[in-house]
């Protein structure tokens, strides 16, 4: 049976989380973009215990995990956020093209279970987004 797409919306953020952890972990805070804009860590570089190969960019971060991409961003207050387009690396389904995952997301938000962040994207409305 196919996943759902709310359900691989909790699967997406909750690897996020765990991502967030091994940041928090590995570099004292879980945003690691002010550390890489004031030249702390590089902006590729491998995160501990695992070794995940990640990359900042902007105002997020992607990495490669298990054969999935993670890409996401952080807005103003550190909180992670993602468009569809980043979600739809994650999923990866050929059946999943660009202006579907628009149209679930737009019906994910009138529903109220996706908030959207100014200028930033969206995420999960019912889940802690700052750690």
């Amino acid at each position: 049976m196919e996943m759902r797409i709310i359900d691989q919306l909790y699967e997406f953020e909750r690897q996020i989380k765990d991502l967030l952890w091994q940041f928090k972990a590995a570099f004292g805070q879980s945003n690691p973009v002010p550390l890489r804009m004031r030249g702390k860590i590089p902006r590729t570089g491998l995160l501990p215990p695992d070794n995940i190969a990640y990359s900042i960019h902007g105002h997020g971060c992607t990495v490669e995990r298990d054969g999935r991409t993670l890409s996401f961003d952080f807005d103003k207050d550190g909180g992670y956020c993602y468009s569809p387009f980043k979600f739809g690396l994650f999923v990866d389904d050929k059946a999943m093209d660009d202006s579907k995952l628009v149209s679930e997301f737009q019906r994910l938000v009138q529903e109220g279970k996706l908030e959207v962040i100014a200028g930033h994207g969206v995420r999960l409305a019912t889940a802690p987004h700052v750690w």
